[in-house]
């Protein structure tokens, strides 16, 4: 960000302010060391908080257990404005900027300066209300007949139009499906809500024949008594660990990656590989297969974890590469940081790892 440059000024009673400069974002804040600005306290989370920019305008995000506030009420997602003070007890942290100079987002402390126009082609979610916030839902077809869906439908902050015909966002190319068969849209609050746009064959939700209704998951949903979806909540950021054991040799470790890796959830994939890293492992695998969106801080997340596990003397792998995420990667300039370490398959990964498993075992 040319230009750009965002100063923390950190107070604590009895103690001796001193100021830390950046001029790139994400500015991660919390107890752990690998922050960028540490708090050592036993009250601040290890990742209690980012600053970022969104539309042009400094983010603070809370991430915390016990929270962050500005005069005394509790913050989640603000912007703020220069001289803004935001406490973490026992801190006190001072924002200052030139408005003038926030104009975008970038991940420039990891990522090449290129890398925002393209990335911000990513639809951007809206922070003003709670439902921003919301878990990503999805339907999930139990029982398609001829034309139903055979993958996850994820569903936009926009209303979905379910039918048969070519309008429809959600196209069914079943005889029993109405050309506008239903709609679900997402309420201010977060809930969705499905409602039968007076079909021939009907809607149902578990069971019961529904004109509109808020739908919970793991209902059961049957559109003209022919195709069939389970409403499902996703988790943002479900991080599983997977250990593989060669006979010999270093622990590989499988990192798997469901939802959403953004500027809400970068934060928990960071601390999942560090916590990682500093319990020793080295051979580290990341499976993308199941991620949905991932946008410049998730982009910056990835390359900071390949950063950190070869400056070790690791090193990490990508399996589960979608060819979209291969086009963001060459679109981002990534292509060349990443090259050899993109794999079709986990077992291609380890065989490309074995040399330095069999290294590892000689130590």
């Amino acid at each position: 960000m040319s230009g750009f440059e965002i100063v923390v000024t950190v107070l604590r009673e009895g103690g001796t302010p001193f100021d830390l400069g950046f001029r790139s974002v994400p500015v991660t804040i919390g107890a752990s060391v690998h922050n960028d600005v540490v708090l050592d306290h036993p009250a601040v989370s290890a990742r209690h908080a980012l600053v970022t920019v969104a539309r042009g305008r400094v983010l603070f995000v809370d991430q915390s257990t016990n929270g962050s506030f500005f005069e005394a009420e509790a913050v989640k997602n603000r912007y703020l404005e220069d001289k803004d003070v935001i406490s973490i007890p026992p801190f006190r942290l001072q924002f200052s900027f030139s408005a003038a100079s926030v104009t975008r987002a970038t991940a420039e402390r990891y990522l090449p300066a290129a890398v925002t126009a393209e990335i911000e082609t990513e639809p951007e979610r809206p922070l003003e209300t709670p439902a921003a916030a919301a878990t990503p839902c999805y339907l999930r077809p139990i029982e398609g007949a001829a034309g139903g869906p055979e993958e996850d439908f994820f569903l936009p902050d926009e209303p979905v139009l379910i039918g048969r015909g070519p309008q429809a966002d959600l196209v069914l190319r079943n005889p029993a499906i109405s050309r506008s068969h239903a709609r679900l849209s997402r309420r201010v609050e977060g809930s969705y809500w499905l409602e039968d746009l007076e079909s021939a064959n009907g809607t149902q939700v578990n069971g019961e024949k529904i004109r509109a209704v808020a739908l919970t998951p793991g209902d059961r949903i049957l559109l003209g008594g022919s195709v069939a979806f389970e409403f499902r909540a996703a988790e943002l950021l479900n991080l599983s660990l997977r250990p593989r054991r060669p006979s010999a040799g270093r622990e590989v470790l499988i990192l798997d990656l469901v939802g959403r890796l953004d500027g809400y959830t970068y934060a928990e994939f960071t601390e999942a590989f560090e916590r990682a890293v500093d319990q020793g492992d080295r051979l580290i695998v990341v499976n993308l297969a199941g991620l949905g969106f991932i946008d410049h801080a998730g982009l910056g997340a990835l390359v900071k974890a390949l950063t950190l596990v070869e400056n070790l003397g690791g090193q990490l792998r990508l399996v589960g590469v979608s060819q979209r995420l291969r086009e963001t990667f060459t679109l981002s300039r990534l292509d060349s940081i990443l090259r050899g370490r993109i794999h079709h398959s986990e077992h291609s990964a380890f065989k490309d790892l074995a040399p330095f498993r069999r290294s590892s075992s000689r130590r």
